[in-house]
């Protein structure tokens, strides 16, 4: 797999869950669908990228 920092599934993998986070807080939907990250599965699968949360390490930075 490429390195994390410029792999698109690994951040396709932790976009998602901003995004879904975002969506429960907001109220605009109430839990992550099972099916909803599966062509994050599929990329993984094929090697196309990262797409084991577990295996991706996230390095948040303030920019403020």
């Amino acid at each position: 797999f490429p390195s994390h920092d410029t792999d698109p599934v690994a951040v396709d993998r932790i976009g998602h869950e901003i995004i879904v986070a975002k969506r429960i807080e907001m109220g605009v939907q109430k839990e992550d669908s099972p099916t909803a990250a599966k062509f994050l599965d599929l990329a993984h699968e094929l090697g196309l990228g990262e797409g084991r949360r577990s295996s991706i390490d996230l390095i948040e930075k303030n920019l403020g």
